[in-house]
């Protein structure tokens, strides 16, 4: 493919950068990695210059394939380059080490992409952790973090942030947390189907189940 733009600059045409980067996306989707690669290579000699969109493009496919390695081997090929990553960027590497199970490393990207990259995480990049810790059984930390986006970062939860809290709570039959958090959904007018219907499971609980001391509590 490489060779079709060194073709095309022979007849004296230029494709632009969204020519350039619709082409490395379809070799993508059919998993023609060397090619993608190979076009981003021909650009960072010929131009145009890849854009912040061209390296997410390929950041993601990697970690989409669980290769966090060749991920990190892009985006630093990136920033030497003086290309600023965003959250688009970033936020694949949390996915990967989130679907991985690894919360050390998915937090600590959480991390670095405040403090390296000045990139702030957003809704999308804090349900992924969500997630995980709820497969993990970490109930605590789920409730820790839902306060942490929303009261020490101001990031608005979505509506899969307030499935994911909700059918928490009726799995844990945590009615008053429940009620706390449907308060928040509808004042932030995040209703669907789904999730009124939960609420409405949430609200038929008749009370709280005791856990045991450290099992899924912690204060709202």
């Amino acid at each position: 493919m490489a060779e079709f733009f060194e073709r095309a600059h022979e007849y004296g045409v230029s494709p632009d950068l969204d020519c350039h980067d619709s082409v490395i996306r379809h070799l993508l989707k059919g998993d023609k990695i060397e090619s993608a690669t190979a076009v981003l290579g021909h650009m960072r000699k010929h131009g145009p210059t890849p854009s912040t969109k061209t390296f997410s493009l390929i950041v993601d496919w990697y970690c989409e394939k669980d290769n966090i390695e060749k991920a990190v081997e892009v985006l630093e090929e990136m920033t030497k380059a003086g290309t600023p990553p965003n959250v688009v960027t970033l936020s694949p590497l949390v996915f990967a080490y989130a679907r991985q199970g690894d919360l050390t490393n998915a937090t600590a990207w959480v991390k670095k992409m405040r403090e390296k990259y000045n990139v702030e995480p957003n809704i999308v990049t804090y349900n992924a952790l969500l997630v995980a810790y709820e497969k993990r059984g970490d109930y605590p930390s789920v409730w820790e973090l839902f306060m942490e986006l929303t009261q020490t970062h101001k990031i608005a939860p979505n509506r899969a942030t307030f499935k994911i809290v909700l059918e928490l709570c009726l799995k844990l039959k945590q009615r008053e947390r429940g009620m706390h958090y449907i308060g928040l959904m509808e004042s932030k007018e995040e209703e669907t189907p789904y999730l009124k219907e939960l609420a409405r499971k949430i609200e038929d609980l008749t009370e709280d189940y005791q856990y045991p001391a450290g099992i899924g509590q912690i204060t709202l």
